[in-house]
């Protein structure tokens, strides 16, 4: 899981996209479907041998986005039982993001960060939850703000700063932050690095596909799927989200 944008929308709608950069010998992904989860709606394409996901739409209203890697550079040296793809899928199995905190068993699993977006009091929320192997922190994003994260997994700090930087200054140039200029943002917002590009390629590890939630109004969300090794494209229509 490598880039990952948000975007507020009118009337407490947003986008979150995700590219999801990985080693070119994990399988393709399956695309979205529907999973119940604790009686919970569940929106995701899956990696097909581990069973996880990096990004999942919940009928709870709970959106997520995973990201390897946390705030810092920290190992464990715990040889992985679960895959970081699962811990995002038992997220939906708690009641909230606290609940999460408190009873899931975090020493299973590699450092991650889950950015989360959800409505409390009919406002949006932004939150990202930091595993680092270690310690467990909770950020408060701004939900009015546009906001980009990078795995640290992959990139390095210079990188992620640079990256940083230019998606400020394509917010400033861009007014309207419609669901296609996002997607051509997350396939051509480019440093002219190849390695390091939003749709990146170096030795191993490539972008793979591109995945977005995207609010369109209280009740009907719309999940789309690119697979960029396969060049389709995939849209879920979501009632209830």
């Amino acid at each position: 899981m490598g880039k990952v944008t948000y975007f507020p929308q009118n009337q407490n709608c947003f986008n979150l996209t995700c590219n999801r950069d990985v080693d070119l010998l994990k399988e393709v992904a399956v695309p979205i479907n529907k999973y119940k989860i604790n009686g919970v709606s569940v929106y995701c394409p899956k990696d097909p041998k581990g069973g996880g996901s990096w990004i999942a739409a919940g009928s709870n209203g709970f959106n997520l986005c995973l990201l390897n890697g946390a705030f810092d550079k920290t190992k464990t040296k715990l040889i992985e039982r679960r895959s970081r793809g699962l811990a995002l899928l038992d997220f939906f199995n708690y009641k909230d993001h606290n609940d999460f905190m408190k009873q899931y068993d975090f020493n299973t699993v590699e450092s991650f960060s889950l950015i989360i977006v959800h409505q409390q009091n009919k406002k949006l929320c932004l939150l990202e939850i930091i595993w680092d192997g270690k310690n467990i922190k909770l950020l408060n994003h701004d939900p009015a703000l546009p906001h980009i994260w990078s795995s640290n997994a992959i990139y390095s700090e210079d990188v992620i700063k640079q990256r940083e930087r230019g998606f400020i200054n394509w917010v400033k140039k861009n007014e309207i932050f419609s669901r296609d200029s996002i997607l051509m943002f997350h396939h051509f917002g480019s440093s002219g690095d190849v390695e390091n590009d939003m749709v990146m390629n170096r030795s191993g590890i490539k972008t793979v596909s591109i995945c977005s939630i995207n609010k369109k109004t209280e009740i009907e969300t719309e999940m789309i799927y690119e697979d960029l090794l396969n060049i389709k494209f995939y849209s879920n229509r979501i009632i209830g989200n």
